[in-house]
């Protein structure tokens, strides 16, 4: 049995029993405010928009297993398959849907099982039950980890969170216990490593993590075989899950989007010299959890200075030895300070780069490490300080955690309550062009009114002064398509106002001769500069995934929808219908399966004088869509077509009619060839199954 350094009580059942109990509900008291909000943000798209957590049926189960996570919004390498399955879960098996309580209670779950498995590790390795408590308990409370908990977007930080510290718990157990408990932790480290690997990449620091404790607790049982199989173990699934996903998306690999880490577009020591940096932002924000941020984009951490660069870097030096010294005579604490580092090693820009420079969610597995060092500093002081230091201790961290549990408390508020969250955002990141475009959605919850959409173009303007000096290639087209659809919104708001007041001495709020056509002027030159900067992004991605091997047939149609959807929209206020009929099939590559955009579509061509095409868009829509609007479209489209021909009889579509089989078989079939050649191969097949069922096609 491996020998702990520095050992002292065994603790009782009993005792374990209260520990786990207390912690639990001091878990459960901290986040019983954060049940209520709506699905926002990054779980809106995952939960909204994928339709594959819609409904239990085989395909979708299929399409979860040979998709990325984000396959139902953008081109990704990112596989996180046991979190889609955990939407569907909640979407169908709970019956939860688009209602956010059912989501809110399985996150404070995961957290709740991950406070119980911190405090089984703790206490393995410390062997010290008070030190274990007052450590999980600080990691249960924490500020910086409401954002893993109580954004449910960040599950899979906390599923992953699950699979290592389970899995080094049963690793630690490996080596304490002997006989058929030896093999039942065998069996679990491969379900752990699986697990947490499927729910989010940074799970691969379970091995990692294994090792480190194998160097510091019991280096000798690395001379014996048995020493390697946990190893395997953990590595076997790793392995597997990584042939899995190669075979199923080959050659892809994602590029970091520099709006998103702006290390991405800096020489490769200013970029680690920064990241060194963030490590001590990270390290600040758990000391001093009073200033969070839901974002830190470009460019609110601006690059390293040299000489800045290299002070944070030597400061880190000086502190992994500092923790190396400890390794003899704190042997536990040497561990949980450099599996700080461990846990936060693929998300900290350090080794390679990811798609953001910082984030709290990322604290969230680190800050056991952090939790358990901070305890052991309190512990050391406060027996230097008095011989009643267990007292002293107590009367230390008890106000500690409460403060802290009350400054999550207050967290949670903001983050299930958009308004409060967008506004901290911009208060606390005001270098960030997210937070001003987020700030937006404020005043459009509250209903914009001509202050307040006032107020969110002068947001928009910022966002787009933000990465103004960005070269197209690495900028983004979404602060100038914001913008733009803010201008159109001004436009739409002066016709209503002249609407409202069509006399000649009417007063106008917006001036008295105030054109809607200048604000839609302004709206299309807005958004023809995203669009410029858009097509030059998606024609990179897409030369991009060629270049590494990836089939055209799985290659995205790139773009932005609300880009496209607003300069359409735009386009037909101004009179320009061709332009707008153009912009409105660019944007259905994009979103091909989205009935609505047909239904425009069909708008447009009817307005145009093309009848024919405007009944083969709304058979499209009807295909992906069916619904009574749709066919009384139909019925009235098909009655100034040939009025006088077989196609609407009794006021009813006759689908039996030679010219309305002939026009649904053509739409169908342009539907499937549109939708595969943006890159959805089985839901093309799908459509097309549908319609050569139906008779087209064959």
């Amino acid at each position: 049995m491996t020998r702990i350094r520095g050992t002292t009580n065994t603790p009782s059942l009993s005792g374990r029993w209260f520990s786990v109990l207390l912690l639990l509900t001091l878990t459960a008291v901290t986040y019983s405010n954060s049940f209520s909000g709506i699905i926002e943000g990054d779980a809106s798209a995952l939960v909204h928009q994928d339709a594959r957590v819609h409904a239990f049926t085989a395909q979708n189960l299929h399409l979860i297993a040979t998709r990325t996570y984000w396959s139902s919004i953008t081109s990704s390498t990112v596989y996180r398959p046991l979190v889609t399955l955990s939407w569907m879960l909640n979407y169908v098996g709970f019956g939860n849907e688009d209602r956010a309580l059912g989501y809110h209670v399985f996150n404070l779950v995961m957290h709740l099982i991950n406070v119980v498995l911190a405090w089984l590790l703790i206490l393995s390795i410390t062997r010290k039950e008070l030190a274990a408590f007052w450590a999980a308990a600080i990691f249960a409370v924490h500020p910086v980890n409401s954002e893993a908990v109580t954004n449910i977007a960040a599950l899979a930080d906390l599923m992953a969170a699950t699979g290592v510290l389970a899995g080094l718990l049963l690793h630690v157990k490996f080596h304490q216990d002997s006989g058929w408990r030896r093999y039942a932790a065998l069996a679990g480290l491969v379900l752990c490593s699986a697990f947490g690997f499927l729910s989010k990449e940074n799970a691969i620091v379970l091995p990692a993590a294994m090792l480190l404790y194998d160097l510091l607790f019991g280096l000798h049982f690395l001379r014996k075989i048995r020493a390697i199989s946990p190893y395997v173990a953990v590595l076997a699934p790793i392995v597997a899950i990584i042939a899995w996903r190669h075979r199923m998306l080959p050659g892809l690999v994602d590029t970091v989007v520099v709006v998103d880490n702006p290390l991405a577009a800096a020489s490769f020591w200013k970029a680690r010299l920064t990241a060194v940096e963030v490590l001590w932002r990270y390290m600040g924000l758990f000391a001093w959890p009073q200033n969070l941020s839901w974002d830190y984009s470009y460019n609110q951490i601006p690059l390293a200075s040299t000489a800045g660069g290299l002070l944070a870097l030597a400061g880190l030096l000086a502190l992994l030895v500092a923790l190396g010294s400890l390794y003899r005579r704190a042997t536990s604490v040497c561990f949980f300070g450099l599996f700080f580092f461990v846990a936060l090693a693929p998300t900290s820009n350090v080794l390679i780069l990811i798609g953001s420079t910082m984030a709290e969610r990322f604290l969230y597995l680190p800050s056991v490490g952090l939790a358990v060092c901070t305890v052991a500093a309190v512990i050391a002081t406060c027996r230097r300080a008095s011989s009643h230091s267990a007292l002293l201790v107590a009367g230390v961290l008890i106000p500690a955690i409460i403060a802290l549990s009350a400054r999550t408390w207050n967290r949670n508020e903001e983050w299930t309550d958009g308004a409060k969250l967008w506004e901290s955002g911009v208060a606390v990141s005001p270098n960030s062009f997210k937070t001003h475009l987020s700030r937006i959605n404020v005043f459009v919850r509250q209903g914009l009114t001509p202050q307040t959409l006032d107020a969110s173009i002068e947001e928009a303007k910022k966002a787009v002064t933000i990465v103004a000096d960005l070269p197209p290639s690495q900028s983004t087209a979404k602060p100038m398509a914001t913008l733009g659809s803010l201008y159109e919104l001004k436009g739409d708001t002066v016709v209503r106002q002249q609407m409202a007041s069509p006399s000649p001495g009417s007063p106008r709020v917006f001036g008295s001769r105030e054109s809607p056509d200048q604000w839609y002027e302004k709206a299309l030159e807005a958004l023809k500069q995203a669009a410029a900067i858009d097509q030059i992004q998606s024609a990179g991605e897409r030369q991009r995934q060629l270049d590494q091997g990836v089939a055209k047939d799985r290659i995205r149609e790139g773009g932005s929808s609300f880009l496209y959807s607003h300069l359409a929209d735009t386009y037909r206020r101004l009179g320009r219908f061709p332009e707008a009929l153009e912009a409105f099939q660019h944007l259905s590559a994009i979103v091909p399966t989205d009935a609505a955009v047909y239904r425009q579509i069909a708008q447009v061509e009817q307005t145009m004088g093309l009848k024919e095409d405007a009944i083969e868009a709304l058979w499209q829509a009807e295909s992906l869509q069916p619904s009574a609007a749709n066919e009384l479209e139909l019925v009235r489209a098909y009655r100034e077509l040939d009025s006088a021909g077989c196609a609407v009889v009794n006021d009813r579509l006759n689908e039996s009619c030679p010219l309305v089989i002939g026009n649904r078989c053509k739409a169908e079939m342009e539907l499937t060839k549109r939708v595969a050649e943006s890159g959805l191969p089985e839901e093309s097949a799908l459509l097309r199954e549908t319609a050569e069922g139906a008779g087209c096609g064959r």
